[in-house]
C-alpha cells in the first residue's frame, strides 16, 4: 500500500512527540519496524520532504547485457547445487 508523507507523518507523530515507540506504531498501522525508522531518519534529516516517494534514479534507462553473459548467468543458476544470487552476483563480479 503507497502512502503518501502526510499518511507517513500522521503514523510516526505519535514517536515524534515521545507518546509511543517505533515497535508499538508498527504492530498498530501494520507497517514493519525498519520501514517506520528509515521514514523517522528522513524526516529527522529532510522535514515532510523527506517521506515523499522518490523516483528511481534508473528510471527509463534501459540496461541490457550480451546473450553470452546472459547464458553464462543462466547456467550458474541452473546448476545442481543451487548457487544463492548473491554468489551468482559474485562470479559476475569477478569476470569483470
Amino acid at each position: 500500500m503507497s502512502r503518501n508523507s502526510h499518511d507517513k507523518y500522521k503514523i510516526i507523530k505519535p514517536y515524534l512527540d515521545g507518546l509511543s515507540s517505533l515497535a508499538k506504531l508498527s504492530k498498530q498501522h501494520d507497517v514493519s519496524l525498519r520501514t517506520l525508522q528509515r521514514w523517522f531518519k528522513n524526516y529527522k534529516t529532510q522535514s515532510l520532504s523527506g517521506l515523499q516517494r522518490q523516483e528511481r534514479n534508473d528510471k527509463g534507462k534501459h540496461r541490457k547485457i550480451s546473450q553470452q553473459l546472459l547464458q553464462y548467468i543462466e547456467g550458474l543458476a541452473l546448476q545442481p547445487d543451487k548457487l544463492s544470487i548473491a554468489a551468482i552476483h559474485q562470479k559476475y563480479a569477478d569476470l569483470g
